[in-house]
């Protein structure tokens, strides 16, 4: 399996990204950021927002796992607390749950916006 890491930046973010990384690489997945199967977010709901945008064009071959170390965890699924607990689910039958995303077309600007729960507009 092919996975990739996206944190927050912060120090027990990256820390907790580093343990995550080994043990991931002692099950054998492979460390891919460019075409993962599998991308761990480990910060809270902007971490998950930031790589959903960054991954927005393989949307229908990667699944994201939340690992909840920010401020907001309403799309992050586990604690650091919960790391191996996560992989063992990951080792059998994990079951991912699909979102649809917001999307905004701009036909005149030739522009479309994607968003997961919203998009803000401004003068």
């Amino acid at each position: 399996m092919r996975f990739a890491l996206v944190d927050r930046g912060d120090i027990h973010s990256q820390r907790l990204a580093c343990e995550l990384r080994k043990k991931l690489e002692a099950i054998t997945w492979q460390e891919d950021a460019e075409y993962p199967e599998r991308i761990f977010c480990i910060g809270g709901d902007g971490t998950m927002l930031r790589a959903i945008h960054e991954y927005i064009d393989q949307l229908d071959t990667v699944a994201f796992i939340g690992i909840h170390t920010g401020t907001l965890g309403f799309f992050t699924d586990f604690t650091a607390d919960e790391m191996d607990e996560m992989l063992q689910l990951l080792a059998g039958d994990a079951k991912f749950e699909e979102c649809r995303l917001v999307e905004a077309v701009f036909p005149e600007k030739d522009l479309v916006l994607r968003a997961l729960n919203e998009i803000r507009l401004e003068s």
